[in-house]
């Protein structure tokens, strides 16, 4: 595997007043495909890359046709509130799954926990358990590279890479 690239967006903070700001809101993203439960692999699928993040979170529509090792089938998460009414019920699950970009590069099959949201209503999320913490994560936002790599002293690294053909990226 060589280097897969990752992308940015931006649009400028909007208030909930509605009144818009000149501050940018700058995301990292990453695309990814999962492992089936019939064996074959998803369409990529466009997911922020969340280095706070210790667990990837899988929005409900995505993860229903997963293969999936269930962990602890009810459970919650939440982001800075703990507040109960703050957290969302899902179930915490090992999936299978590469990152992958637009030129058709591919990590290998990864092994990570997911939350599995019981909505769609949250986006997918990359956390850094068993994926992110598997790669050298590179961010220069002022050139606008970013990319994630795995170091050639690792010998997991020389499995074989996910097929990803560029006419799958969502």
């Amino acid at each position: 595997m060589g280097v897969i690239s990752l992308d940015f967006t931006e649009h400028r903070l909007v208030l909930p007043d509605g009144t818009r700001t000149q501050i940018p809101v700058v995301r990292l993203k990453a695309r990814l495909r999962f492992l089936k439960a019939d064996g074959s692999l998803s369409p990529a699928w466009v997911g922020t890359v969340d280095t706070g993040a210790p667990v990837s979170v899988i929005p409900r529509i995505f993860w229903q046709p997963l293969a999936r090792c269930s962990l602890h089938e009810t459970t919650t998460f939440g982001g800075i509130s703990k507040q109960a009414v703050c957290q969302v019920p899902a179930s915490l699950a090992e999936v299978q799954g590469a990152i992958v970009d637009s030129r058709g590069n591919a990590s290998r099959r990864l092994s990570f926990p997911a939350y599995l949201a019981h909505t769609d209503e949250v986006p997918l999320l990359i956390g850094f358990a068993g994926l992110l913490g598997a790669f050298d994560l590179h961010v220069n936002y002022r050139k606008r590279e970013a990319w994630v790599a795995e170091s050639c002293d690792d010998p997991a690294a020389r499995q074989e890479a996910v097929p990803s053909p560029s006419n799958s990226v969502a």
